[in-house]
């Protein structure tokens, strides 16, 4: 797969944050994957040489975790463009099957569909099984049997009110908008996400920011909360003390309790990040007290 439509406004509320040298990583291994049409193996040794990110490993391996998905074999994918692959394979298959027919099915003129003795005026030979369908300048579907569904509407004013309320709650670094909130939103429900969920997600994360005074460059983006790794499930919860048993556990910690990157941390070994984690938790409680 060469090529793939990038939806500008989605790609700055998922890689906002992100400095410049890193969304250029971002893009490069999404693109790696989608013309693979396959997961980046778990060994990325070779894929990082390919793609010239060797020498930025580190950091391209941090890319991978906070876009990618690990399978059961460990090997990287990217859950979004996963769905694109799926779209294009479906329309190549279709086309191979076309192409072994002898083309598409050629579309009939207008004076090939004739009226016959036992229709009445106004109505085809025979019936398509399909409702009529208008395409209008702005692009919405009108039908002939289009009728209001009560169920649907009811459904869409539930999502909105919990917007509202997600809106009131959910911490914005600077420059964040409330359409870019409402357009993650949006794209979280139409991915079949619980809306619900992401409103007490949003709460959560709300306490967790004020109670360990997140600075703002550290605040999730809309994109990055409501996104495909779906954050907002997280427990964000400052009475459940993150384990710091191993070098893993420590960089996990260390991105949640502090909201900074570890491949980036000045800290010059895992011990030294282990003690800022521990000074924080303690500044954390004194202050707690304090209020």
């Amino acid at each position: 797969m060469h090529y793939y439509k990038l939806n500008i406004g989605d790609w700055g509320l998922a890689t906002g944050h992100l400095k410049v040298d890193e969304e250029g990583i971002c893009l490069r291994l999404i693109n790696y994957f989608i013309s693979n049409e396959g997961p980046i193996p778990a060994n990325t040794t070779q894929v990082f040489r390919k793609l010239r990110l060797t020498e930025v490993a580190k950091l391209a391996t941090a890319i991978l975790e906070e876009f990618f998905v690990r399978n059961e074999n460990g090997d990287w994918s990217h859950p979004s463009s996963v769905e694109l692959i799926r779209e294009y394979q479906e329309k190549a298959d279709t086309s191979r099957e076309n192409g072994k027919k002898g083309g598409r099915p050629r579309t009939p003129k207008p004076s090939e569909v004739h009226q016959t003795q036992n229709n009445p005026a106004g109505y085809q030979s025979e019936p398509t099984g399909n409702p009529g369908i208008t395409l209008t300048t702005n692009q919405e579907l009108l039908t002939t049997n289009h009728q209001p569904i009560t169920n649907n509407n009811k459904q869409t004013e539930i999502t909105e009110t919990l917007f509202l309320d997600v809106e009131k709650v959910l911490p914005r670094r600077q420059g964040v908008t409330a359409d870019s909130m409402k357009l993650a939103w949006n794209q979280a429900i139409s991915a079949g996400n619980s809306p619900e969920q992401m409103l007490a997600g949003a709460k959560r994360y709300a306490n967790f920011v004020q109670i360990l005074r997140t600075e703002d460059r550290y605040i999730l983006s809309p994109g990055g909360f409501f996104g495909p790794d779906q954050k907002y499930l997280l427990e964000w919860g400052t009475n459940k003390t993150l384990p710091l048993g191993t070098d893993e556990q420590i960089e996990h910690a260390y991105r949640i309790e502090l909201g900074a990157d570890p491949s980036k941390s000045s800290c010059r070994s895992h011990r030294e990040m282990r003690v800022l984690i521990e000074d924080r938790r303690e500044k954390n409680k004194r202050e707690i007290r304090i209020h």
